[in-house]
C-alpha cells in the first residue's frame, strides 16, 4: 500500500453551505434576537433554520411566547411550518396585511 505525503495534500476546505446573511428589516432583526436569546446561539442570519439551530417543541413555546411579549402575533403552527428566519415574515405577510414592507425572498434549502 502507498504511504501519503500529507503535507504535500492540500488543506481541505470545508463549505458551510450558506453563507451567513444578516437579517434584514426592523422584524427580521427582532426575530434573529428574539432566537438567538432561546437558542443561545451567537447569530442568527436570513436562511437559519431554527430547528437545526438546536430548537425544538419547547424552545418553539417559550420562542412564541417571547415574540407575543414584543408584540409580534405569532402561533407556534407557524413556527413548525416556516422555520426558516426569513421565510416567517413572508408568511405572514401573505396571510395578513403587515405595518411594515414586505420582506425580500431568500431561497432556502
Amino acid at each position: 500500500m502507498a504511504r501519503s505525503d500529507r503535507k504535500a495534500l492540500p488543506e481541505p476546505v470545508f463549505d458551510a453551505g450558506d453563507a451567513y446573511e444578516a437579517p434584514e428589516g426592523e422584524l427580521e432583526m427582532q426575530l434573529a434576537q428574539l432566537w438567538a436569546d432561546v437558542l443561545g446561539v451567537e447569530r442568527v442570519g436570513r436562511s437559519s433554520n431554527f430547528f437545526e439551530l438546536g430548537g425544538h417543541s419547547l424552545l418553539a413555546l417559550t420562542l412564541v411566547e417571547r415574540m407575543r411579549a414584543a408584540g409580534i402575533r405569532a402561533q407556534v403552527r407557524e413556527l413548525f411550518e416556516q422555520p426558516v428566519l426569513s421565510a416567517l415574515p413572508m408568511h405572514w405577510h401573505r396571510r395578513r396585511p403587515l405595518p411594515w414592507p414586505a420582506p425580500k425572498r431568500v431561497r432556502c434549502g
